[in-house]
């Protein structure tokens, strides 16, 4: 069942990705900030919550955007990260982009990484 939930949100990823590709030709790209880690996220996503809620508990310090993709603005950014990272129809949320580096997904294995990474970019204070 979960297995079915997980692949029903990433044809839904998808599929909204090739619904707004046209946005992307016209819009002016921002950079991602290399002091920021941006978090790409959807309502429903169990994974989105749970890494939402480690973060929260366990990163205050982190500088870190989250980008809900039901929002224009988050799923133009998305964009950029498919287009920069050449994702094309692999993506699914969560997604993390850490400067040139990407996680994508939420297990053991993804939270040991982004506990890792995330010390990078502790805000400043």
């Amino acid at each position: 069942m979960k297995i079915r939930s997980c692949f029903k949100k990433i044809v839904f990823v998808f599929l909204f990705f090739l619904s707004i590709t046209g946005l992307s030709a016209c819009e002016k790209k921002e950079p991602f900030e290399q002091n920021t880690v941006y978090l790409f996220w959807q309502d429903g996503c169990v994974h989105c919550h749970d890494a939402i809620k480690h973060i929260q508990a366990k990163h205050s310090n982190v500088n870190i955007e989250m980008l809900n993709i039901k929002e224009t603005s988050a799923r133009k950014k998305l964009i950029q990260a498919i287009e920069q990272f050449n994702l094309s129809n692999k993506i699914g949320t969560p997604l993390f982009v850490m400067n040139n580096e990407i996680l994508m997904g939420w297990s053991k294995e993804t939270q040991i990484k982004f506990d890792k990474n995330s010390q990078k970019f502790q805000k400043i204070q």
